[in-house]
Parts: C-alpha cells; sequence; structure tokens
C-alpha cells in the first residue's frame, strides 16, 4: 500500500528579542559595514562570514568578519547597535583568530 506524502514540518518561528541569523550580503549588513569602515579606517572587512540581528529598542547587529589587518587577515567580531534615530554605535570589536 502506497505511502500518502508527508508534510515537511514548518520551519521554527524565530524568538522574539532574540538573535536571529541574516544573510551576510544582507541591505542592513552592508549598511553596518559601511558604517564600520567610516569608525575604524585602519581595517579592511574583507568578508562577512556570519551575521545576526536582535531587536532590542533599536536594532543590535553581531558580524564575525575576515579583516586586512596591518600584520596580515585575522578574524574579529563587533558588535554594532543601530537606534531607533538609525544612528549607528561601535560597541564592541575584538580579534578572535587568524
Amino acid at each position: 500500500m502506497a505511502q500518502a506524502p508527508q508534510t515537511p514540518p514548518a520551519s521554527p518561528r524565530p524568538l522574539v528579542g532574540a538573535p536571529n541569523d541574516v544573510d551576510p550580503d544582507a541591505p542592513a549588513v552592508r549598511e553596518a559595514r559601511a558604517f564600520l569602515k567610516k569608525c575604524l579606517p585602519l581595517l579592511t572587512i574583507e568578508k562577512v562570514l556570519q551575521a545576526s540581528t536582535q531587536v532590542v529598542a533599536g536594532n543590535k547587529m553581531h558580524l564575525r568578519c575576515r579583516v586586512q589587518e596591518e600584520e596580515g587577515l585575522g578574524t574579529w567580531e563587533f558588535t554594532i547597535y543601530r537606534r531607533p534615530n538609525k544612528h549607528w554605535r561601535l560597541q564592541s570589536a575584538q580579534r578572535t583568530g587568524d
């Protein structure tokens, strides 16, 4: 006897207020990257490896990036906050590896 096709399980909804992964090439990520370029002119972001956003009375964005430094390429993590008035603020920048 043939089995009826099964419906794939519904994808889980993101939790409100929790970080949610976003496409590293999303417009908001490109905007954050442009802000970092202006804020940290000695670093050149070669590639955004991972990005997530979190809604917290504004929008907090976490980026993990390959960055060209004076010493060569390194991996950095940035936390950036965009206030409701659209002004960006760098909260943290940390080198996490080669």
